[in-house]
């Protein structure tokens, strides 16, 4: 996960170019009206992104040709800092599990990307990297910890939804396709043994194999979508250095469901960097297909992107102290000020250290065990990624909209604990836990069976 590679001696940026709409709005336009609902208005016409696509082309940049609203490429840094008048700094970032990734932006004190070098484009911009939001049998500890998949499955209610049937068939989350963008998800026993329905693939500019999990992240974090559905059918995308192309490969898959257990801190920014504007466009443009998409809505107090968009499904975290259910201690919640009518998080999930099957890619020694003690809103969001499942089983019509307001309605209401942010939990809705933790089977229950046409 990262936006600079090396390709041999000579080291190579990602970037996308935001192409000129077909109304002919320009950027501010763009940034200030841009929706869920409006985002059709704001794409480029054909005829527009293939002119941007050839003068990439030209220029000698690899193009990611998809059926995307941006235009994603890639070519070496000193051609990009060449042709685009501008100037190219490194930065490190920490991705999680111990790995750490070089990733290019702009230098602070240089001129933006040139833009009139290629027709029609709006914004040409680097692209930075998200950070996670962090045997067959587990191994018995005595720490205190949840398992998979009758724990989750009974504190997110989901176990009752699996003991009725829709149409015939068990409630189980059949026939639903749920995607799951991270860093790959290994095919551990845990998976194997338990018959479920696990696909991985690569983003066109990933590192192959898809099974290739080097933090760990993705393999554990499925567990969570099974735990609630255990009979739907899951894909997981491997990222490259362009997330949105892992967004692209996903969305060619025809998902009803789309979740991502991380996401970029903005604590400190006043308003959305220009690297992560088509990241915004491209999930709108996902929203508008009736995609429901679910983030993680960030640990140990990051405002994480996308989660605060408002269109989509924001996860936080809940546990359990002696018996009862908390807010978890290191679960983000805030109103970030770029959108400042938006609290995250929306409803929570199961955050309590919980034991998951891990990849022995990211075992810190050789022969350690193939699971781990792990927490937090990663956790959570597949859950609720789980939970959708079910619902649009019994009803495949639903809208996002539609279904976070069920979610939401029927959601156990959380009255203990503080979230990172140190905001309290409380009666009814509240800063710390949304709406409260999920209660799947409410949910079901209150989802409407799809109308007879």
């Amino acid at each position: 996960m990262g936006s600079a590679t090396n390709g041999g001696s000579r080291p190579r940026v990602s970037f996308i170019v935001v192409c000129k709409p077909a109304s002919g709005a320009g950027l501010d336009e763009m940034r200030d009206n841009l929706t869920a609902e409006n985002v059709g208005s704001f794409l480029p016409g054909g005829k527009t992104k293939y002119g941007v696509i050839a003068d990439l082309k030209k220029l000698g940049f690899k193009v990611y040709d998809e059926n995307s609203p941006v235009v994603s490429a890639e070519g070496s840094v000193g051609q990009f800092q060449t042709l685009f008048k501008t100037k190219l700094t490194y930065q490190k970032q920490d991705c999680g599990g111990g790995v750490q990734q070089d990733y290019c932006q702009i230098d602070k004190n240089a001129q933006p990307a040139d833009i009139s070098v290629i027709r029609n484009s709006l914004l040409i911009v680097p692209l930075q990297m998200p950070v996670e939001s962090s045997a067959a049998i587990p191994p018995a500890t005595p720490a205190f910890h949840l398992r998979h998949p009758g724990d989750i499955a009974m504190m997110t209610k989901a176990g009752l939804v699996h003991r009725r049937s829709v149409a015939g068939q068990p409630a189980t989350g059949l026939g639903v396709r749920v995607a799951m963008i991270d860093n790959g998800i290994y095919g551990h026993t845990y998976y194997k043994e338990n018959g479920y329905n696990l696909e991985t693939i690569c983003a066109k500019d990933a590192t192959p194999p898809a099974d290739f999990d080097q933090t760990g992240h993705g393999t554990r974090n499925a567990a969570n979508i099974f735990s609630c559905a255990p009979d739907a059918e899951v894909i997981g995308v491997k990222m490259g250095p362009n997330p949105i192309l892992a967004f692209n490969r996903a969305a060619a898959l025809r998902p009803q469901v789309i979740v991502c257990s991380w996401g970029f801190d903005l604590r400190d920014e006043s308003e959305l960097p220009s690297q992560h504007f088509a990241l915004k466009l491209v999930v709108l443009e996902l929203l508008s297909r009736n995609i429901p998409m679910v983030f993680s809505g960030g640990n140990t107090g990051s405002k994480d992107f996308p989660a605060m968009l408002p269109d989509v499904i924001a996860v936080g975290g809940v546990t359990v102290e002696k018996g009862k259910l908390t807010a978890h201690k290191e679960a983000s919640s805030f109103v970030h000020r770029i959108f400042p009518k938006r609290s995250v998080p929306d409803i929570c999930g199961v955050s309590a250290p919980t034991m998951v099957p891990t990849s022995p890619h990211s075992a810190p020694r050789e022969g350690a065990s193939p699971w781990r003690i792990k927490a937090g809103t990663s956790a959570a969001a597949p859950q609720i990624a789980g939970v959708i499942a079910l619902l649009l089983q019994k009803n495949p019509r639903l809208e996002p909209l539609e279904i976070k307001n069920i979610l939401c309605r029927s959601a156990v209401d959380v009255k203990r604990g503080v979230s990172a942010m140190g905001h309290k939990a409380n009666r009814k809705r509240d800063r710390a836990t949304g709406a409260g933790l999920v209660d799947a089977f409410k949910a079901w229950k209150s989802t409407p069976r799809p109308r007879t046409p």
